[in-house]
C-alpha cells in the first residue's frame, strides 16, 4: 500500500476511534435524559451501538494500518484517547452554559432551567468519571506503546 494512502487511512481510523469515544459520552448524556429534551426512547441504545462499532473499527483499522504493530497502535490510540478526554473535560467545565445557550434558542430559559439543572446534576458526575478514565487510558495506552517499542 502506498505510504501516503496508508497515512490518510490511518488518520481516518484514528478519527473513527475518537468519534466512537465521543459517542460513549453522548450515550451517558442520553441515558435517563428528561423527556422534555425530545429524544427518542431508543437513542441511548443506538448511541451505544454506534460507539461500540466505531471504537472496534477504529482499533482494528489502526492496528492494520500500523503494519500490525501493537506498539505503534497503542501509542497512537493513547494519544487519540486523550482527544475526547480533553473535550469531555471542557464540556464538563462549560457544559451548563452550552446547554443553556442551546435550549434558549428553542424555549424560554426560565421554563427549562430547572429541568436542565436537574439533568446536569445527575449527568455531570458520570462525565467527570469518564473524562478521568479517558485521560488515564490515553496515558496508559501511550506508555504501553512506548515500552513495547523500547523493549523490542
Amino acid at each position: 500500500m502506498n505510504a501516503l494512502l496508508r497515512f490518510i487511512i490511518r488518520y481516518v481510523f484514528k478519527f473513527l476511534y475518537s468519534f466512537g469515544l465521543v459517542f460513549i459520552i453522548l450515550f451517558l448524556s442520553a441515558t435517563k435524559a428528561p423527556s422534555e429534551f425530545g429524544w427518542w426512547k431508543g437513542t441511548p441504545i443506538a448511541l451505544a451501538g454506534i460507539a461500540l462499532f466505531l471504537v472496534v473499527v477504529g482499533v482494528f483499522g489502526v492496528y492494520f494500518t500500523c503494519r500490525r504493530s501493537w506498539a505503534k497502535s497503542f501509542r497512537s490510540l493513547g494519544l487519540w484517547t486523550l482527544v475526547p478526554g480533553v473535550i469531555a473535560l471542557l464540556i464538563s467545565v462549560y457544559g451548563a452554559n452550552l446547554i443553556y445557550l442551546y435550549v434558549q434558542k428553542i424555549v424560554k430559559l426560565e421554563v427549562a432551567k430547572p429541568i436542565i439543572d436537574a439533568y446536569i446534576e445527575k449527568r455531570v458526575p458520570k462525565v467527570w468519571i469518564l473524562t478521568a478514565a479517558y485521560i488515564f487510558i490515553g496515558v496508559l495506552f501511550y506508555s504501553i506503546g512506548v515500552r513495547k517499542q523500547f523493549f523490542r
